[in-house]
């Protein structure tokens, strides 16, 4: 199997939600626990947002965010809605802005396929105000993707016009099941 890899477009954001949301010194102290070589992917002004990068860096930011929490995702999931709006193009900005939360929700999986390798996701139902997705062939990026699907599904429908979005995983390849479940719904 490849190695696994992701878009730089969700490290570039997370660099910045680091700064804003924990601090200049506490994403000092993020780089100075990664090995040099991983560090200057986040601190170098040579990633491009198209660029694909080593998927041992989302899961090492997933790894230490959880760290901060004693296990919990919360941060991280911050850390992927916020990158959801980092360096979009115009096109996609304007796509998200006026599609409905529904139009938007169909569309995630292709999206989802640009961000990540390997992976898919399917749209396994959807109704008037909740989508439910199919996740396949996750294994390697263990929980990271489905938490930050979470975050960044979620913000992606509350800037479609989406209130009161909440995200559910139904079910994990990590507890023995053939694929990863989430469901979203809103108001």
């Amino acid at each position: 199997m490849a190695d696994p890899l992701f878009r730089a477009t969700l490290l570039l954001g997370g660099r910045h939600w680091f700064q804003e949301s924990l601090g200049q010194e506490a994403y000092k102290r993020f780089l100075a626990q990664l090995p040099p070589q991983d560090a200057e992917y986040w601190s170098s002004d040579k990633v491009l947002s198209v660029s694909r990068l080593p998927g041992r860096l989302f899961l090492q930011t997933y790894d230490y965010l959880a760290s901060l929490n004693d296990g919990d995702p919360r941060l991280f999931r911050e850390l992927a809605a916020f990158s959801a709006f980092h360096d979009l193009s115009t096109v996609l900005t304007i796509f998200l802005k006026i599609g409905t939360p529904l139009f938007i929700a169909k569309r995630v999986p292709a999206i989802f396929k640009r961000y990540f390798t390997p992976g898919s996701m399917s749209v396994a139902e959807v109704a008037d105000k909740r989508v439910v997705y199919h996740m396949h062939d996750t294994q390697v990026w263990k929980q990271s993707v489905c938490v930050g699907c979470e975050g960044w599904v979620s913000t992606a429908l509350q800037y479609s016009g989406a209130e009161s979005v909440r995200a559910r995983q139904l079910q994990c390849i990590r507890q023995g099941k053939s694929h990863c479940v989430l469901e979203f719904t809103w108001s």
